[in-house]
């Protein structure tokens, strides 16, 4: 299941990138599908299952697509980098899974297409109002913040009360990380669904 979460620190011991490169590696061994939302690409990187960042058994490595990672450690999105944003209609995956097609869309050589996706984009982001007037912010890190300040009872409460939030990350956070083939690679139903949207809307 699919939940906010902030990064496990442990002193004293912090990952060089050539070591994350190894155990990137190690976890794709498991496949390369992510742990969250199934999302399956090469670029998946490795999460901790029992977010124990020293237990590096094998059946404790795992992997997880862009936006699933940064729902784990949302201490680490910035405010340019994503939004909070309330959406009662879909499911945290889902959402995860149409903000990689808006990013896929958006490089399309196609300026209609390309334009829908960032229209759909939009659409996505304006659901930062209801955040706003909720809890005062729509920031990332003002969340982990309160998650940091809470115990694992606390953190449950949370989980249910932020049960319709979602995150939406800025596209340059994604681009580059995602897979090249695949039903999300080639995002040519995406114009459809956009218009069967507007059509509802």
């Amino acid at each position: 299941m699919l939940i906010f979460s902030i990064s496990r620190r442990v002193t004293g011991h912090a990952l060089t990138p050539a070591q994350r490169g190894i155990l990137d590696d190690q976890a794709r061994r498991g496949g390369h599908s992510c742990d969250y939302c199934g999302y399956s690409s090469p670029h998946n990187r490795v999460v901790f299952r029992d977010t124990n960042p020293l237990n590096t058994a094998q059946d404790n490595l795992g992997v997880a697509d862009p936006i699933c990672e940064a729902w784990q450690k949302l201490d680490s999105v910035s405010a340019e980098a994503g939004v909070m944003v309330y959406l009662p209609a879909l499911a945290p995956e889902d959402a995860n899974h149409l903000q990689r097609a808006i990013v896929q869309a958006l490089s399309s050589t196609d300026d209609e297409y390309r334009s829908d996706a960032q229209a759909l984009l939009d659409w996505l982001t304006t659901h930062d109002s209801p955040v706003k007037q909720a809890w005062g912010t729509t920031h990332p890190q003002a969340f982990a913040q309160a998650l940091s300040k809470l115990d694992e009872e606390g953190r449950q409460t949370a989980a249910e009360r932020w049960q319709h939030l979602a995150l939406v990350l800025h596209p340059a956070r994604i681009k580059g990380q995602l897979a090249t083939d695949g039903l999300e690679a080639g995002t040519t139903w995406w114009r459809a669904f956009y218009h069967d949207y507007l059509s509802r809307s």
